[in-house]
């Protein structure tokens, strides 16, 4: 009798003399087949033109370990137009407590530059480990630059880069986030990620802010134009809600009625 195949399983029948029709299972073979997993893990489209989908990605590899991915896609049709790897042998434990991690960032205006944020293995193809915090490129990935490099341990959870002035300038605004043994951090800077913080987020010891948590907004005070910064926290506790106006090193918790039950994902501060 012809073997019955499935996807994964064979089943080889042989008959059994003596026993009129009947078959019996001789034996069972599995076909082992490699589990993929991929996470999606953050994504942006960048506001020039709406054509370019960015998109950062865990992909399990040989089952115990993975890949950690930055792709560019055709917003069109998702299409696939190139991709980096940033990281192997990554576990998705490691993903979860954001040992490694990465979050795509474009900023207005101009669709070839895309900052790479979070807790990078290695910068996009390299060889061996070289941890980075902040990448950047300005010719559509074709070249990338370190932005932030020393925070060790700690992961860039939140990253806004402010449109050009005019004059080539940009502001950076950076969340360093860490376990439960430290704060999180406000960095604030021009074309760069100052060393120094600029001020601690008061959510104490362990209290981070999400990727989406972080909003920057810019408003006419008279003749002169101010930014304010707000941030979620990214677990329950008091405050959950929290603003600071330039110089940006005092904050003041504006958390109200939120519940304080949980993370604070997504934030806009009007």
């Amino acid at each position: 009798m012809t073997p019955v195949a499935s996807n994964r399983l064979k089943l080889y029948y042989k008959p059994q003399i003596g026993i009129g029709d009947h078959w019996w299972i001789d034996a069972m073979y599995f076909d082992y087949l490699p589990t993929f997993q991929t996470r999606p893990l953050w994504a942006d489209v960048d506001t020039e033109d709406g054509t370019k989908l960015l998109l950062t990605l865990w992909k399990n590899h040989l089952d115990e370990t993975g890949l950690l991915i930055l792709q560019e896609r055709a917003t069109a049709d998702l299409s696939l137009v190139q991709s980096w790897g940033m990281g192997i042998d990554i576990s998705a434990a490691e993903i979860a407590a954001k040992t490694y991690v990465a979050y795509p960032h474009t900023p207005l205006g101009d669709k070839d530059l895309w900052f790479v944020f979070g807790r990078l293995e290695r910068m996009p193809d390299d060889e061996g480990t070289n941890i980075r915090h902040i990448i950047r490129t300005t010719d559509g990935g074709a070249n990338w630059v370190s932005v932030e490099d020393s925070w060790g341990g700690f992961h860039c959870s939140a990253l806004q880069v402010g449109a050009d002035d005019g004059a080539g300038n940009r502001t950076y605004t950076a969340i360093k986030s860490a376990g439960s043994s430290s704060p999180a951090y406000l960095h604030r800077g021009t074309n760069e990620v100052p060393v120094a913080p600029t001020s601690t987020v008061p959510f104490g010891n362990g209290g981070g802010v999400l990727v989406d948590a972080m909003t920057v907004i810019r408003r006419l005070s008279g003749f002169d134009i101010l930014e304010s910064i707000a941030c979620g926290a990214d677990a329950a506790g008091t405050p959950m809600v929290v603003f600071t106006d330039d110089p940006f090193t005092t904050w003041i918790d504006i958390t109200n009625s939120y519940p304080q039950t949980g993370a604070v994902r997504s934030l806009a501060y009007i």
